[in-house]
Parts: structure tokens; sequence; C-alpha cells
């Protein structure tokens, strides 16, 4: 247990993912406790946006307990906290208009984290990650949904955040994540990111460079090109897109 704490301690994770030895892109919570685990996804409140998260009861579906609640945390993109609601599961799945939890316009865009209850009725260790489908819905056209992209925060049966980094970074070394899409024949392609680490990441996609600051969010309007590639500490810079041609609209990871 001692050596194992040693090699996933910060330094020896950041010295391996450094120097490129067998790095480490994700790192899930390793004590006693359980975790619910949350993707950071995107809320948007502008430009005749509307946002629909389907949600999954992952405790019925997993172990068969029903009847808890989900805890649905609203921040704003510098992660400051708009909104907390918990919300009783009566269904196996159901729907959180996102848009409807708050009335404030001037709240464009965010983003924000989902947390399942974990009932003390089931006595062993679990990790439950909640990545279900947001809906998009622009201009009144048909939704577009997507997944979550990347494990960012977990809380444990108290509701207490995890302290440590899920998604892991690099001391020095850069990592490039290169898109797997040609994106020339689009209007306009703007790109939701959210940094998954307790430290300010410089990042640099083609030839735009900016700084996201621990765990907070941006949407960059890129400028227009076939392929993006993203270059920063962070081992694993997965950014949801949002997409433009003509009437249509389109969402979905790169």
């Amino acid at each position: 247990m001692f050596l194992n704490n040693i090699k996933q301690s910060k330094f020896i994770l950041g010295l391996r993912n450094s120097l490129n030895i067998k790095p480490i892109q994700i790192l899930l919570p390793n004590d006693k406790k359980s975790y619910s685990i949350s993707d950071a996804f995107c809320w948007r409140n502008c430009e005749n946006f509307k946002t629909v998260f389907r949600y999954t009861d992952i405790m019925e579906y997993f172990v068969g307990i029903k009847d808890l609640i989900i805890k649905l945390v609203i921040c704003d993109h510098n992660n400051n906290i708009l909104n907390s609601t918990d919300f009783k599961i009566n269904d196996l799945t159901g729907k959180i208009r996102i848009n409807d939890i708050f009335n404030d316009s001037k709240m464009k865009s965010g983003h924000f984290f989902i947390f399942h209850e974990l009932s003390s009725k089931f006595d062993e260790k679990i990790l439950v990650r909640n990545s279900c489908y947001t809906s998009y819905s622009f201009n009144k056209n048909l939704q577009s949904l997507v997944h979550g992209n990347l494990p960012v925060l977990a809380k444990n049966q108290d509701f207490v955040t995890y302290k440590k980094n899920i998604v892991q970074i690099s001391h020095f070394k850069t990592y490039d994540y290169m898109v797997q899409n040609n994106f020339i024949t689009y209007d306009k392609v703007e790109a939701f990111l959210f940094n998954p680490v307790e430290i300010d990441l410089k990042i640099k996609i083609n030839d735009l460079f900016f700084i996201l600051k621990a765990k907070s969010s941006k949407i960059i309007n890129l400028p227009k090109a076939e392929i993006y590639k993203i270059t920063s500490k962070c081992l694993l810079m997965r950014p949801i897109f949002f997409v433009y041609k003509d009437d249509t609209f389109d969402v979905f990871h790169g």
C-alpha cells in the first residue's frame, strides 16, 4: 500500500508524465471511500440556445437501490456556483431543463456537474461516473446530443469533494490532442474546454494562445481551419465542438 501511494503521488505522477515514462492520463480516486464522479457539462442560455440534461439513475441501474437523489451544481465559467439543487429520482431516466432553473438572462453559458447520492445500504466501495447525454437546441431546431467527455470532479457519500486531480498533468512536457474531424466546410466553429486540474493551463489551439484558469471553462470562437491541434501540459484536453453551417447546427466531441 505504501509503495502504491508513492507511485500515485502528485510528484511521481507529474515526473512520469513529464518524462513520458508510461504516462497516466486519468487516475480515479483510490482511497477506501465511495465516490460519484461527474464530467463537466456545458450549459448555454444565449443566442436562442436551450440545454437539457438527460440522466440515468445509475444507482438503481447498477445496484438496484431506488429513490435516491442527484445533486445538480450549475457554475459560471470561473467555477462560481450559481445554483445547487437536489432532484429526487422517480424514474430510471429523466430530463432536467437547465435554462429553467435560473432566470438571470445575463448568464449566457458555463458548466455544470451531476453527483449521485451513494446509499449507505450498499456497503462496498463503489465509483459511479455520470457521463450521460446533454442536448442542445439552437433557434428551435432539432436537439443535438453529446455525452460527457472527461471525468473531472468527484464527491463522496457525504458530498465532500475529492481533492486530487483525476485527469493528470505534466510538469514541463506538453502534450498534443489532435481533433479527428475536418472543419473546413463549416461556417462557424466553437470549442468548449474545461480545465480539469488545479493549476492554470497555457493552451494553444493551432496558432491561438490563451490561459485557462484552474477548474474553469471557456467557449472559444475558433479561426477557420481544416484540423485543430490542442497543446497543453494536460494529458487529455478533450473539447466539445459546436459547429454551424447554413441553417444547421451540431455538437460533438473532438
